[in-house]
């Protein structure tokens, strides 16, 4: 057990320990990944332009 010393921490400690090890940069990263794809997503995705190209656009129905 001495190659993983903190596998009997309780919840608190072992929170701590995750963000003395790099758990604060870890959260920001995938922050700012989650961010900048749902910026790209909002200016890439249009369905209406999306269908006609697949030919599923019925067009105004009466």
């Amino acid at each position: 057990m001495a190659a993983f010393p903190f596998v009997d921490a309780s919840g608190p400690r072992l929170a701590l320990i995750a963000l003395a090890f790099g758990g604060t940069t870890a959260f920001l990263v995938a922050g700012a990944v989650m961010l900048t794809a749902g910026a790209f997503a909002l200016a890439a995705i249009r369905p209406e332009r999306d269908a006609r190209r697949l030919g599923l656009d019925a067009g105004p129905q009466p």
